[in-house]
């Protein structure tokens, strides 16, 4: 339910996690053969070549304690500014310029580094002048930086005005360099430039940004002199025009990765003599493309779906990563790396191949519950991406597991914009994926549209105006319902039925993806429609209606987003409140045994320090908070306890304690520990 309002929220939250579903197709089609899955690796947009250096965005995830770094050393008016204690955003731009250091650019505005592979950082200075987010640095150790804002002097970068500022003494000064000329063999137009990337004090790169053909500009004085030198055309991409990323130095080679602009296409580029010329070496299937190596490089995606190439691109396989966050890490070394993921740091010692978390400096300090035992073993269910989101599956050991694809749990694309299982019977869906335990299948839906005894699930046909499937676990047969909206919604946008909650009777319903319609309930006998309540924001669990309704002075979220979790009788239609929070969004996340909700409250607009708690709801305004820092989409509940998972591990409540068992980086429980 409320896809769309998820979905622009993610967009709006996590913009360089944008990707595309052709791509993921097409490359899983080129890896496993056969139709092509609906998720395979990300293709970045081509305008995101350019915002490559200031690595990916993420804004999800919050911790208690306040932020410790150590002085910056002393200031002068006429060269420093004092940072602003918060940054603008949670944005984290990192660079690594060997194997012990590594600076990150917090939210365009807070420069810090780190001399021990981030486990302590120290803040560093800007230029007093610099306005956060319109430039781009580059460091070459932990002393060597340079900082470049363009078209400074006319709009569009007509006269090709830009600033070059450079540190000595590890961003305690800065000094203007001064630019002598920018020389263009081809004598085009004067352009705007990004992807500022030094690899030593002297040779620096950057790359034209409006240009029919890509220009990868050098200099080899430390900035104060640079000179152009066009891409080739690609084979596959003639005469099209590309935005590129940054300059990477391998061993006596330099390496670039443009993306077209005008369609699909993203390209490796190689020189040979500093930079001086260049040439096309490989097409490669996503602007991520890391080169760790030579001849080793890696597209990072979610557990499952990342992939390595240990020939220079010409041949791709799959690659066992537990990372999980679509986003382009950076490596000091062969060894070491670094991600920005949902407002904490990523690190690898091995490579790439695990990832664990740290904190993003300048933010919160993300503070997590060691792993430990719960004195059990089992398999839990999970799904690798979000609940509106066409996710795989795995499972987790318990305890101390790592994410374990599941190849039966791989989904296919369908037609009408659905998804359908690999494994005979084949089962569609729409969105979701569930582990069915009577059936021991993975079902391509939500777990609250699957009935209890498993038999059976609900979804909605997204471009045959909305029509109904109700379908049969056990064999995939499929009963339909044109379930149309009442004349009242008629004429107010794209009224489609969303199922939130199925029985072996009925099917519970809204209209819309936002959920403003309030709750029908279809009768899978005759077909016929009952509207329960016209109150918005529904979900359902426990033989339960649940309504996310505004009960305090301010409006929060978007849409339908309420502040107050209230419970529907079904039987006398009366309405109460259980949990509320002035000017939180409140989320309905699941229920326990006993049919009491759990609910997540976070303040999800653009509002920073962002705060997100767990809440485990005892009855009418009783409840308790079980953590803060954290958001999740849902818990899951059986015999041991109430599970729930994202991208710090997998976390068991029982007996009034919560454990984390493991450290397994992942979207969301998805059924009960096996």
């Amino acid at each position: 339910m409320r896809q769309d309002e998820d979905e622009v929220r993610r967009a709006l939250e996590a913009r360089s996690s944008e990707v595309s579903p052709e791509f993921r197709a097409r490359l899983s089609g080129a890896l496993q053969g056969g139709r092509p899955a609906v998720n395979a690796m990300p293709a970045i947009a081509a305008a995101m070549a350019i915002i490559i250096a200031l690595g990916s965005v993420g804004i999800l995830m919050m911790a208690r304690s306040a932020r410790s770094v150590s002085h910056q050393g002393p200031a002068s008016v006429s060269r420093l500014n004092s940072p602003p204690a918060v940054p603008e955003s949670r944005d984290a731009g990192l660079f690594a310029p060997s194997t012990k250091v590594v600076w990150a650019l917090v939210g365009g505005s807070l420069l810090f580094r780190s001399t021990d592979q981030g486990n302590t950082w120290e803040q560093r200075s800007l230029p007093a002048w610099v306005p956060s987010g319109r430039f781009e640095v580059s460091f070459v150790d932990d002393r060597q930086g340079w900082l470049y804002r363009a078209g400074v002097r006319l709009p569009q970068c007509t006269d090709s005005g830009a600033e070059i500022w450079r540190t000595t003494d590890g961003a305690a000064t800065w000094k203007p360099v001064m630019v002598g000329t920018w020389t263009n063999n081809n004598a085009k137009e004067p352009e705007c430039k990004a992807g500022l990337s030094f690899t030593d004090p002297q040779h620096g790169f950057i790359a034209s940004v409006v240009t029919s053909r890509l220009t990868i500009y050098r200099t080899l004085d430390g900035g104060k002199n640079w000179t152009g030198a066009d891409l080739p055309d690609a084979p596959s991409a003639p005469g099209i025009s590309q935005r590129a990323g940054l300059v990477k130095k391998i061993g006596n080679s330099m390496y670039v990765v443009a993306s077209s602009t005008q369609g699909p296409g993203t390209q490796v580029y190689r020189s040979t003599d500093g930079g001086a010329t260049w040439s096309w070496l490989t097409t490669v299937p996503s602007i991520w493309v890391v080169t760790v190596t030579e001849s080793r490089w890696l597209l990072l995606d979610m557990p499952g779906f990342s992939i390595e190439t240990t020939t220079a691109g010409q041949q791709w396989h799959p690659y066992a990563s537990d990372f999980n966050f679509g986003s382009s890490p950076v490596f000091g070394d062969s060894r070491v790396g670094y991600a920005d993921a949902n407002g904490a740091l990523l690190r690898t010692f091995d490579g790439g191949l695990h990832w664990e978390r740290i904190s993003t400096p300048g933010l919160p300090k993300l503070d997590l519950l060691p792993i430990t035992d719960p004195g059990f073993t089992c398999r839990l269910p999970v799904g690798t991406g979000s609940p509106s989101s066409r996710s795989n599956g795995g499972f987790v050991a318990v305890p101390r597991g790592s994410f374990e694809l599941d190849p039966a749990a791989s989904m296919l694309t369908g037609e009408q914009q659905s998804v359908e299982t690999s494994v005979k019977p084949v089962l569609k869906g729409s969105s979701g994926i569930a582990f069915d335990v009577p059936f021991s299948r993975w079902v391509p839906a939500s777990p609250e549209v699957i009935s209890s005894d498993g038999s059976q699930y609900a979804w909605t046909e997204r471009e045959s105006h909305g029509l109904l499937h109700v379908t049969k676990v056990a064999d995939g047969s499929d009963r339909t319902f044109a379930a149309a909206p009442p004349p009242d919604l008629q004429g107010h946008g794209p009224a489609i039925p969303v199922p939130i909650g199925i029985t072996t009777e009925s099917v519970f319903l809204t209209y819309g993806w936002e959920g403003t319609s309030g709750v029908w309930r279809l009768d899978l006998a005759s077909g016929s429609l009952i509207k329960l309540t016209g109150l918005p924001s529904p979900s359902y669990g426990a033989g339960t209606i649940w309504l996310e309704l505004t009960r305090g002075p301010n409006q929060v979220g978007m849409y339908s987003d309420g502040d107050t979790l209230s419970r529907l009788d079904l039987r006398s239609g009366a309405v109460q409140d259980w949990f509320h929070r002035d000017n939180v969004v409140v989320r309905y996340l699941g229920f326990e045994l006993e049919g009491n909700p759990w609910v997540l409250t976070g303040t999800f607009r653009a509002i920073d320090p962002r705060v997100f708690e767990i809440w485990r709801v005892r009855g009418p305004g009783q409840a308790d908070l079980v953590l803060s820092g954290q958001q999740v989409s849902r818990v899951i509940t059986d015999k041991h306890g109430t599970w729930f998972a994202n991208g710090s591990g997998v976390y068991l409540y029982s007996s009034g304690r919560l454990q984390r068992v493991s450290s397994a980086s992942v979207g969301e429980v998805v059924g009960p520990c096996l």
